[in-house]
């Protein structure tokens, strides 16, 4: 670069105005080399910030956790983080909100309930029993005496309406069953011990081959919805069978469905290979209807109230034939002023094993 002084023109500038000319020319070099530097710098942080997106989400977090702050070279850099989305509105009830506490970049994984079992979701619910004793009262052959399932539905509810698989107009039966307050099981014919004993049609029988006996149940769980378990029509041959109720019991658990033995055989054993795999159920206490007369009926119904008092819950069965919903109608009112609780059977379950 060529000396100011000798420039065309300036031979004769006095020393003094060099000088300052020398001055001028020296700042703007500086400036220029400032400039220069600046851009540089600029750039260097540009990448400074670029890295800083690449920092680990537990690094940030855990730093955030303990209340210190990240330096940086040229100052706070302070990331430019998307806020993340809320995972619900607090209940206004909810003395004290819920508070978001996942960390950046994280999924908060809220746990999911299990899906209600179908007898828990089809179970009539009640009001709370106290420690009154619990009484059940099951209906079964329901469906086909028309006229006889028709009348329980202007019976003291809730009943617990057991229609057998293989009636008629099911839908429009236990719709109507269910409106009066009823709550419904499915009546599943299986093999008795008389071979004079007609169960009726696609009945269960121990000596078919398991595919066979999983489809003729399949059959029968498939003639209504809204069912909370199923109980046996006749089976005194079947229910003896431990192979096949196993079979038979394992479908309704995986289905979630209860079972209440009919208990048509002492010999029965559907309690414990229910017990044994885990699955709700319970067992008939007393006939009502074995004889059919008034005074048998009621003399049962007795045998019903002692077993209630004296285990906290008893189950009966008994059929719409007219001479018992008679005795029925009578009897049904009067259970709140001896101190009892009129209750479906998913109720004694449900206290069964609370217990």
């Amino acid at each position: 670069m060529a000396d100011a002084t000798s420039l065309p023109g300036n031979e004769h500038l006095p020393a003094q105005k060099t000088r300052a000319f020398k001055s001028v020319v020296t700042s703007l070099v500086v400036m220029a080399l400032g400039l220069g530097f600046g851009v540089a710098i600029g750039l260097w942080t540009e990448a400074d910030d670029d890295d800083a997106d690449t920092v680990p989400v537990e690094a940030t977090s855990s730093s955030r956790a303990e209340g210190t702050v990240r330096p940086s070279i040229l100052g706070e850099l302070r990331a430019q983080q998307p806020k993340l989305p809320r995972t619900g509105k607090a209940d206004p009830g909810d003395p004290e909100p819920k508070r978001e506490t996942a960390a950046l970049g994280t999924v908060r994984q809220e746990a999911v309930a299990p899906p209600m079992p179908a007898w828990l979701r089809n179970a009539v619910a009640i009001a709370d029993t106290g420690d009154r004793p619990l009484i059940a009262v099951v209906i079964d052959d329901a469906g086909l005496n028309r006229a006889g399932t028709a009348r329980l539905n202007s019976l003291p509810s809730p009943l617990t309406i057991s229609f057998i698989s293989y009636a008629g107009d099911l839908d429009r039966q236990t719709a109507k069953a269910r409106a009066a307050g009823h709550e419904i099981f499915l009546h599943v014919p299986m093999a008795p011990q008389s071979s004079t004993s007609d169960p009726g049609p696609r009945a269960l029988l121990p000596e078919l081959p398991e595919s066979e006996i999983r489809d003729r149940l399949d059959w029968a769980l498939s003639r209504f919805s809204g069912f909370v378990g199923v109980n046996n029509h006749m089976g005194s041959r079947f229910t003896r069978d431990e192979s096949a109720m196993a079979t038979v019991l394992q479908e309704l658990k995986d289905r979630g469905l209860a079972f209440l033995d009919s208990r048509t055989t002492d010999e029965s054993v559907g309690g414990r290979v229910a017990k044994r795999i885990g699955m709700p159920f319970a067992i008939r206490d007393v006939f009502l209807d074995h004889e059919i007369d008034a005074d048998e009926i009621r003399k049962q119904l007795r045998r019903l109230e002692e077993r209630a008092r004296r285990r906290g819950s008893a189950i009966a069965i008994g059929h719409p034939h007219r001479i018992t919903l008679d005795v029925l109608e009578v009897w049904l009112p009067s259970l709140a002023e001896r101190g009892f609780v009129l209750v479906p059977v998913s109720a004694i379950i449900k206290r069964d094993t609370a217990g």
